[in-house]
């Protein structure tokens, strides 16, 4: 019998990272960034809705947003790792979370809805003294 071959899988979703996320990348040092990063593009990229949604409006930059989900990712250096939100197009435009959080992002395009779109990234210790 002949072993299979391993076919790298293909990216169905591009990522888009608002300034929001990145500003608050360059809070962790490089390995961490690497990490955060490189996690996001494996689990994101194809199939993101896996990860669980967070339930009514999140406040995020003096903005309430719904429709956003989390992903928790293991750092070290910080206690329980940290968790990005984001949010996917195609379920954005569905149920129409632009109307609820009133406001659309600059690129939405209803014909690219194979999008997921990061908003933040903190310490999950971040909300522990809330």
């Amino acid at each position: 019998m002949m072993p299979l071959k391993a076919e790298p899988m293909s990216s169905k979703y591009e990522i888009i990272q608002l300034e929001t996320f990145l500003r608050n990348l360059r809070d962790f040092n490089k390995s961490s960034q690497t990490k955060i990063t490189e996690r996001i593009k494996d689990w994101l990229s194809i199939k993101p809705a896996r990860f669980p949604m967070l339930r009514g409006a999140i406040p995020l930059s003096g903005r309430k947003l719904f429709g956003l989900r989390h992903i928790k990712i293991g750092v070290k250096g910080h206690r329980g790792g940290v968790y990005v939100l984001y949010r996917i197009c195609e379920e954005c435009l569905e149920y129409e979370y632009w109307k609820k959080s009133k406001t659309r992002c600059q690129f939405c395009d209803s014909n690219k809805t194979k999008r997921v779109v990061l908003f933040d990234v903190q310490p999950r210790s971040f909300d522990y003294g809330r």
